[in-house]
């Protein structure tokens, strides 16, 4: 594939990635040599310009600093690493060799170990869920037969079903943890009282799910984590459990228990927003920005400015935009 090929595939997958992320301010422009995307939080934005040149790929986020800044820029920089390294296929858990630094296992060893991952943090409607499962060599043979793969592959048809064969597997080899939107509203404003930020809070989330299935199944030795942050917010969480060692990389559904674990938290997302919609009567959107704001004024107009907070999450620009409108 040619430097121009893979600019374009990139410039792609990071439209994805925007569209999901709630900070989007527009569409993307071209620019020399590259391509600019506009984001915003509350009365910050930020620019960020994907470009390709003779040294090959690179990005650039610009804005003055923030600790919004500071936050997005690991999660941009995270989704950059891990889309421009070549796809790699999908292999068992158990053939992912340890890091040769290791203090607890040596380099190669087939554990016993556990994946996680997480969804709906870019949707302004709905909860976010985090999930681990078990993994072992004979595990992972069994989640091959059944079909599983990165949940993005999937489509949400395939997905309950596909969850539920999960959960068939074993009832005590996995572990869901769900913050809908009122208790998400809560943590989040309590973490940022503290002067934390989203990535905290998953990590906490991370570290719940992996230590109750460790209840379960404490013969768990390595944690396999989708990668959210450039820190290890994780391990630290976990300094009790000396025998689990926390390993995060991007693109981490290309191990089996992650991307069973993506598949079970997707589930568990699709079962909220088909319950929320029998109950109102209309659906309730995936997503974020200008295409959701329909939905959050019949919300707003239903439920009261008190009762969003039932239904959204509150620290997204769109919640400002939104009762913003009813100020004018």
């Amino acid at each position: 594939m040619s430097e121009q090929e893979d600019f374009v595939k990139l410039c792609h997958k990071f439209q994805d990635w925007v569209d999901e992320s709630g900070f989007s301010l527009g569409d993307s422009i071209s620019i020399p040599y590259g391509r600019q995307w506009v984001l915003g939080f509350a009365s910050e934005k930020l620019k960020l310009c994907l470009y390709h040149g003779k040294k090959g790929l690179s990005l650039q986020i610009q804005g003055k600093e923030s600790p919004w800044k500071q936050e997005i820029s690991e999660e941009i920089e995270l989704v950059f690493s891990g889309l421009s390294q070549k796809a790699s296929a999908l292999a068992p858990t158990a053939s992912v060799e340890v890091n040769p630094d290791s203090s607890l296992l040596p380099s190669g060893s087939k554990v016993p170990a556990s994946g996680s991952d997480e969804t709906g943090k870019g949707d302004w409607f709905g909860p976010i869920v985090c999930a681990s499962v078990y993994s072992d060599p004979l595990r992972d043979q069994e989640l091959l037969k059944i079909g599983v793969k990165d949940s993005k592959a999937l489509t949400d048809k395939q997905i309950p079903a596909l969850a539920q064969k999960i959960r068939n597997l074993d009832r005590d080899g996995y572990q869901v943890l769900m913050l809908i939107p009122a208790k998400y509203n809560d943590l989040y404003a309590r973490f940022n009282s503290q002067g934390k930020n989203l990535n905290h809070l998953l990590a906490w989330m991370h570290a719940t799910v992996i230590r109750n299935l460790h209840q379960k199944k404490n013969l768990i030795q390595i944690a396999y984590v989708d990668q959210f942050a450039k820190e290890d917010r994780i391990s630290p969480l976990l300094k009790d459990l000396s025998q689990i060692e926390v390993l995060q990389r991007p693109g981490g559904e290309s191990n089996l228990a992650v991307a069973a674990a993506s598949i079970l938290a997707r589930s568990e997302l699709i079962r909220w927003h088909e319950k929320v919609a029998l109950e109102l009567g209309y659906e309730i959107p995936y997503g974020a920005g200008g295409k959701t704001l329909a939905v959050a004024r019949k919300i707003l107009a239903q439920f009261g400015e008190p009762g969003l907070k039932d239904f959204l999450k509150m620290h997204f620009k769109t919640t400002a935009e939104l009762l913003g409108e009813g100020a004018c």
